[in-house]
């Protein structure tokens, strides 16, 4: 078997991982918190579970 059978083609679109530390917003609407970033000016959100956002196991049963 030659190599070159052996080899796999490679993407020309790799993505690029990379990890930065960003501000998140709580916010709760109703019985439904959510989280909301800004990161290269772009806006993420989403719903998240009550245990997950920092502070609120001392708001539980408010």
């Amino acid at each position: 078997m030659s190599a070159e059978k052996n080899q796999k083609p490679v993407s020309s679109t790799e993505k690029k991982s990379t990890t930065q530390e960003v501000d998140v917003l709580y916010q709760r609407m109703g019985d439904t918190w959510y989280a909301f970033s800004v990161i290269d000016d772009e806006v993420f959100f989403g719903e998240v579970s009550p245990e997950l956002v920092p502070g609120n196991e001392l708001k539980q049963g408010l």
